[in-house]
């Protein structure tokens, strides 16, 4: 389920996301990871905005059932509940940046917050951290 949308409509999708258990989660950065949540920051939605690393838009992945949640990453907390994500994958994203930067990435303790006891962050194709059960 694509999940996208500006003022309530976005509000309630990112509250729903942040309510119940969710599939792993690619945190936006380089290229979109199959069968994971994909989240992007909400200049996503912006016209021009780039395409995947196999050239492809957000529309046409969107239409190949790659599954996406815009939020506010300049924010920098990640939108789910504590120990809700089975694993995290990001790739050539800032970490432990300040938050509302030009190029905001995520802080290690926000994915750490997230993952379940037991789940995984891979970076950059890297097991870099497996929370302790």
């Amino acid at each position: 389920m694509f999940r996208i949308g500006v003022s309530v409509l976005a509000y309630a999708s990112l509250r729903s996301a942040a309510t119940r258990p969710i599939r792993p989660v690619n945190i936006g950065g380089e290229g979109e990871v199959p069968g994971t949540l994909n989240l992007q920051g909400r200049w996503a939605l912006t016209k021009g905005y780039g395409r995947s690393t196999d050239g492809k838009t957000l529309a046409q992945m969107i239409l190949e059932g790659i599954h996406f949640l815009i939020y506010n990453a300049r924010s920098g907390k990640l939108p789910f509940k504590n120990n809700s994500v089975p694993k995290v994958y990001t790739n050539s994203v800032p970490i432990d940046t300040p938050p509302g930067g030009l190029y905001p990435g995520v802080s290690s303790s926000e994915i750490e917050r997230v993952l379940v006891p037991g789940g995984q962050w891979v970076r950059d194709g890297i097991v870099v951290f497996t929370k302790p059960l």
